[in-house]
């Protein structure tokens, strides 16, 4: 098996470089259920011809279900207490 370039990575350097990725991660994250509480609001996915966001979240952008699931819900929430 051939051996990652992470392989060669000291524990210190590897376990920063997870610790911005994770910060990076979330504030994509963020920037995401951002997008997906818009396309809610303008009900964009119908143009697209699918009949709900979990739908266009499946088919259109290739979430899995659980994955568009808690997308949604996450935006949604988003409306109700926007902090």
């Amino acid at each position: 098996m051939k051996k990652s370039f992470l392989f060669f990575l000291t524990n210190l350097i590897l376990d920063e470089n997870l610790q911005e990725l994770v910060v990076s991660e979330r504030e994509i994250l963020t920037e995401i259920i951002i997008y997906i509480r818009e396309v809610d609001c303008r009900k964009m996915f119908l143009s697209f011809g699918h009949p709900s966001l979990f739908e266009y979240l499946t088919k259109r952008i290739g979430y899995s279900n659980a994955s568009a699931q808690r997308r949604i819900d996450a935006a949604r929430l988003t409306q109700d207490v926007p902090e």
